[in-house]
């Protein structure tokens, strides 16, 4: 992890008095999680419901011919 720093200026306002001080942060990139690869049960999932789906729309288009 590559940490990068960072120096914020900041004025505080007190009264008549200004002050003005740097803080300086240290940054670290957000890591994301590695994408899971799809195993085979999802893959068979996924197609079962495409060939769903793709079923009501026939079933759909079947009725509207019968009429």
């Amino acid at each position: 992890m590559a940490e990068k720093e960072k120096e914020w200026k900041v004025t505080v306002v007190k009264g008549r008095g200004v002050t003005s001080k740097g803080i300086k942060v240290k940054q670290q990139p957000i890591e994301k999680p590695p994408i899971k690869p799809k195993d085979k049960l999802d893959l068979v999932l996924e197609e079962i419901q495409d060939v769903s789906k793709d079923l009501k729309r026939c079933e759909g288009k079947i009725d509207k011919l019968k009429k």
